[in-house]
């Protein structure tokens, strides 16, 4: 196998390449290593309606457009491109406009930003669940396989898969169960990830 899991998010990958600034995964090495991370958030059964629904929708647009997805080592810290991301959208006004910007919008436009702002590629989009209280909604968000460290001598990457929500610039690793968890001043979000695409 590729890779190793470690527990909820973190994993050692075998399978990449170094040049000694970026840590390249080749996309068949991508798509396994997030299944398994799905796997931990699809904490539900098989029965369940909304994530059949969005797994059949999303079968139809399941489509990554690199070879390989790649990533500066040593990245940039999480807190500092949040923080980069959360100053972008205050000055070039990105707000949340229903149907026209939601969502799905904000986490390709994430994306985007850390490919052109930092090199960064190993960033996709999850189609999931939120779970706000007492009601729930099907939600867009993002993961990104941010590289914790590499060991030249035994060529081991260390990862984690990150679940982000860019409306918020917030970031969380998955917990007990596979969930999400998110605490802002109004609540607790929930997060349960159904489905991934590049």
């Amino acid at each position: 196998m590729s890779f190793t899991r470690l527990g909820n998010g973190f994993y050692l990958v075998r399978d990449f390449t170094w040049d000694n600034r970026y840590v390249c995964i080749r996309r068949e090495v991508v798509e396994a290593l997030l299944d398994d991370a799905l796997g931990l958030s699809q904490n539900f059964g098989r029965d369940d309606v909304a994530g059949n629904y969005v797994r059949s929708q999303l079968r139809r647009f399941f489509v990554y457009s690199d070879a390989v997805y790649c990533s500066p080592y040593p990245a940039p810290p999480l807190y500092e491109m949040l923080g980069a991301w959360d100053a972008f959208m205050r000055s070039e006004g990105v707000e949340y406009i229903p149907s026209v910007f939601d969502c799905d919008d904000f986490a390709r436009l994430f994306a985007e930003f850390l490919a052109w702002r930092y090199g960064i590629s190993t960033v996709g989009r999850l189609w999931g669940l939120l779970i706000m209280g007492g009601s729930s909604a099907l939600h867009a968000f993002n993961w990104l396989i941010y590289p914790n460290y590499v060991d030249p001598e035994s060529m081991v990457l260390g990862v984690t898969v990150v679940v982000v929500e860019p409306q918020v610039a917030a970031a969380m690793l998955p917990g007990e169960g596979g969930e999400a968890r998110l605490i802002l001043s109004d609540g607790e979000y929930v997060y349960r990830s159904y489905a991934a695409f590049g």
